[in-house]
């Protein structure tokens, strides 16, 4: 089940967040049933956490939580 789901057009969701040495989130295209893991990153100005997706920054933030099972 998704946790969070973007808000912009990118048609993503957040699957979890996995928390460590280094931090990680999986995620995956609303539309396939594949999950990725890509590294959580943080830009140094603001401290605004995001992940790569392609060589683009996706942030966290764009995402809003859900609880809707049909994610």
């Amino acid at each position: 089940m998704a946790k969070a789901i973007a808000t912009d057009n990118y048609n993503m969701v957040i699957y979890e967040i996995e928390n460590g040495i280094d931090d990680y989130v999986i995620w995956g295209y609303a539309d396939e049933k594949k999950q990725r893991r890509s590294k959580i990153y943080y830009t140094q100005s603001s401290g605004r956490a995001y992940f790569k997706v392609n060589g683009s920054r996706r942030y966290l933030d764009s995402f809003i939580r859900t609880n809707y099972p049909g994610f």
